[in-house]
């Protein structure tokens, strides 16, 4: 049986955010030790400089490029022409990573997609690399799919009909993920597109850490993400706004994450404006968040639309620290509400609620947190991920 030795990984992004830590749980894993991999990504990619520093697989190589699908201008008018332009940007993009990736050979290529939908350099890869001869080409996608942008879906169904005919597998990190693919891409039309799901999974060897944390009488909360509207801060404050004085007083509130100056300025507006004096803004925290989760003895998350998969708060679980979350996209096919406090997004009222019940009720839900921190370490565990991708990819590989 052929075992696949070496992968070349394609991953484009902007910002920092969940992709970053996914890779850095698959490639560290001791499985990947004799597996050489090469990950290709452009050089403005904050979430690559975050993965690089906590990265600990030494045979692991990094090329940066010059990404022209990835630009951002401030002058509108550019914006504009920079948008219609990118179809033939992604036609250039084909040839470039194509010349990168022939430099040598490789068994597998992996597209790693933060979301799907758009004209994105991943899916000039696949083509580069179907072209290559590449046995198995695979793309993974981890947040929800969108609808193609305005006067770009034609192009789009055309690459993505293409895809779908020379892909070996698209594999999503979640149930929610894939259903997304199916209503918002023609990608998974072709019947023969072998299309599996992968759960993310969580290294054991931090799960002690917040054993390490003093329990005090003032709880520390946290929200760990992006500033980013769709996120759900300025739910988080104007249920914070609500909450009676008696509460106030017994939780501190931190937005750990950095964001688009105008979203962060309208936080603190409001903050400001509601004279609240528990909320801080912690900003872009540079260390692993299992160390910033650690130090919080309750996690928020309260995405107003969708979550592929939400590793924050797979990593919260796997430490013990309680969760009050927003039932949107794959939150459910990893959380249970019988360990975690589960509301309805987009509702600062139910949010209120919630905190309340934790304070009131907090050594029942710390106590539940830790039962169900070792149920997520079984079901979600690092080496169950790799080993899927692992005999995934050598399954394709052996069925060429």
């Amino acid at each position: 049986m052929k075992k696949v030795n070496s992968i070349a990984i394609i991953w484009e992004q902007i910002e920092w955010g969940g992709v970053d830590s996914y890779l850095n749980y698959l490639l560290n894993n001791r499985m990947f030790e004799k597996i050489k991999v090469t990950i290709f990504s452009n050089k403005n990619n904050k979430g690559l400089k975050r993965f690089i520093r906590s990265n600990k697989n030494l045979s692991l190589e990094i090329i940066e490029y010059n990404s022209i699908l990835n630009f951002q201008f401030d002058n509108q008018i550019i914006n504009k022409l920079y948008y219609f332009l990118k179809p033939l940007f992604f036609i250039y993009t084909y040839y470039q990573l194509k010349n990168l990736l022939k430099k040598k050979k490789y068994d597998a290529y992996l597209g790693i997609c933060g979301g799907y939908g758009q004209i994105r350099g991943e899916m000039a890869g696949a083509l580069s690399a179907s072209s290559l001869n590449i046995p198995v080409v695979s793309l993974v996608v981890h947040h929800a799919c969108v609808f193609p942008p305005p006067f770009m879906n034609f192009f789009l169904r055309l690459i993505n009909n293409r895809i779908s005919k020379i892909i070996s597998s698209v594999i999503a990190v979640s149930e929610a993920t894939k259903k997304t693919l199916f209503y918002k891409s023609n990608l998974l039309d072709n019947d023969k597109v072998d299309t599996i799901i992968i759960h993310h999974g969580i290294s054991g060897e931090k799960k002690k850490i917040n054993n390490l944390k003093k329990k005090t009488d003032v709880i520390e909360a946290g929200i760990v993400s992006r500033i980013e509207e769709y996120k759900g801060h300025r739910d988080l404050i104007y249920a914070i706004n609500k909450l009676p004085k008696s509460y106030l007083q017994k939780i501190r509130f931190n937005i750990i994450g950095d964001g688009k100056l105008e979203e962060v300025e309208t936080l603190k507006h409001l903050v400001k404006t509601y004279d609240l004096k528990n909320v801080f803004f912690k900003g872009y925290i540079d260390k692993p968040v299992t160390e910033i989760i650690s130090n919080l003895d309750l996690v928020l998350s309260l995405t107003r639309s969708f979550e592929g998969f939400g590793l924050s708060m797979l990593e919260s679980a796997s430490l013990g620290v309680p969760i009050i979350a927003t039932d949107v996209g794959a939150v459910s096919e990893f959380l249970e509400k019988k360990y975690s406090l589960i509301i309805k997004p987009s509702s600062p009222d139910s949010i209120k609620e919630k905190i309340i019940e934790f304070i009131d009720n907090r050594e029942k839900w710390c106590d539940l947190a830790k039962k169900y921190q070792e149920i997520i370490q079984i079901k979600f565990n690092e080496d169950k991920m790799v080993e899927q991708y692992i005999n995934h990819l050598n399954q394709k590989l052996n069925s060429k």
